[in-house]
C-alpha cells in the first residue's frame, strides 16, 4: 500500500480506486487555456471523443497511482522534499495561485467556446479536463496537461496526407494533446505527476518557493525589515523573478549587520530609508532591489573615476586569479 498524504486529508490512493469503478459513468468537461488562464470550452461533441478524452487523461493516471500504491509510492508536500524516485509531489491549490484562479474560472457556467478565428491556437497555454460525478459534485476533479507551440499547426500553409491524397490541411488549428501524466487537481491539492511539466504550466515551483521563504523569513527578522500594511517582501519576490534570484544567490551565512547596512547606505548615497530603531524600510520593489544588491555587495565606489557603480558581474581578484586573468 502506498503512503498517504501527511494530513490525510485526500488519499489519493482511495481516490485511484473510486475513480477506476467510476470512470466510464464521470461526466467529462474539455478546455483549453492561454497564458492569462483563461479557459475556453473544447465541446465534445460524440461519444466517442468523450471515450478518447477519457482515456488520454484518465486511464493512465488511475494505472499509476494503483500500481504505486502496490511498490510503496509515497505522496509528500512539494515545498518540503525533494524530486525522489517513487514519490508523488503535491501543493495546497490555494498555494498555486494560477492553478487556483483557473479552477475558479472553470466554474463559470458560461465559458466561450474555443474559435481559432478569435482566440488563436498558437496563444494556448494548456488544457484541462474536468470530470465530475452526476451523484455527488464535490468529487469533481482536473487533469491538467501543458501543450507545445510546436505541436500546434494552423490551418494556413499547413499539408496534409491522408491515405494517398496530398492537399491543404482541411482545418483551421490543429495540435496534439500529450499522452504522459502531468497534474491532477484534486481534493483541494495539486499533484505533480511530472514536475517539470508542473513547473512550466504554472509557472511556479514549490520547493523553491520554500526556500525563498527561509531567506526571506531570515532578512525580516535580522533587519527589521518595516514593510506598509498589506505589502510582504515575499509578495515583491513573487512578482520579480530577478529579486528571488539575488535571493537565492545571497550569502546569507557572512551578512553585515542591519547597523552597517545603514551606514552603508547613507555612505553611498542610496535612498534606503531606516527607522528609528535602525530597522530597514522597504516601501516597494525598488527599494527590495536596493537592500538586496546592498547585501550582495554589488555596489562599487571607484577611486579612479570618483564614480558608482552597480556591479552584479563581479569576479573577485586575488594573486591567484590575477594570474589565472592574465592581468
Amino acid at each position: 500500500m502506498g503512503e498517504v498524504i501527511d494530513d490525510n486529508q485526500f488519499d489519493i490512493f482511495q481516490w485511484a480506486n473510486w475513480a477506476d469503478a467510476n470512470k466510464k459513468d464521470l461526466l467529462i468537461d474539455l478546455f483549453i487555456f492561454n497564458k492569462n488562464f483563461t479557459p475556453y470550452v473544447l465541446p465534445l461533441k460524440t461519444s466517442i471523443i468523450e471515450d478518447q478524452m477519457r482515456s488520454l487523461f484518465l486511464y493512465d493516471m488511475i494505472n499509476f497511482v494503483e500500481t504505486g500504491a502496490a511498490v510503496g509510492l509515497s505522496v509528500r508536500d512539494y515545498a518540503t522534499n525533494d524530486q525522489m524516485e517513487n514519490v508523488l509531489l503535491y501543493s495546497e491549490l490555494e498555494s498555486i495561485q494560477r492553478a487556483d484562479m483557473l479552477i475558479y474560472l472553470l466554474g463559470d457556467d458560461n465559458i466561450a467556446e474555443f474559435n481559432e478565428k478569435e482566440h488563436e491556437m498558437k496563444r494556448m497555454h494548456g488544457i484541462v479536463a474536468r470530470f465530475s460525478d452526476p451523484k455527488d459534485p464535490d468529487k469533481t476533479f482536473y487533469i491538467a496537461k501543458q501543450l507545445q507551440r510546436s505541436q500546434m499547426l494552423s490551418g494556413s500553409l499547413t499539408w496534409q496526407v491522408s491515405g494517398s491524397d496530398f492537399g491543404e490541411l482541411n482545418a483551421d488549428a490543429a495540435f496534439k494533446i500529450p499522452a504522459d501524466n502531468q497534474v491532477l487537481i484534486a481534493g483541494g491539492k495539486v499533484f505533480a505527476f511530472n514536475p517539470k511539466k508542473f513547473v512550466n504550466l504554472f509557472k511556479q515551483d514549490p520547493s523553491s518557493d520554500a526556500a525563498t521563504k527561509q531567506v526571506i523569513d531570515l532578512l525580516t527578522k535580522k533587519f527589521a525589515l518595516n514593510l506598509p500594511e498589506g505589502l510582504s517582501f515575499a509578495e515583491l519576490a513573487d512578482r520579480n523573478k530577478s529579486l528571488t534570484t539575488m535571493l537565492m544567490k545571497l550569502d546569507v551565512e557572512h551578512l553585515p549587520c542591519k547597523e552597517r547596512v545603514v551606514d552603508y547606505a547613507e555612505e553611498m548615497d542610496l535612498a534606503l530609508m531606516s527607522d528609528n530603531h535602525d530597522g530597514i524600510i522597504i516601501m516597494d520593489n525598488r527599494d527590495a532591489m536596493m537592500f538586496v544588491n546592498i547585501l550582495a555587495d554589488n555596489y562599487v565606489d571607484s577611486n579612479l573615476t570618483d564614480s558608482r557603480y552597480l556591479v552584479t558581474g563581479k569576479k573577485r581578484i586575488d594573486s591567484d586569479s590575477q594570474m589565472n586573468m592574465n592581468i
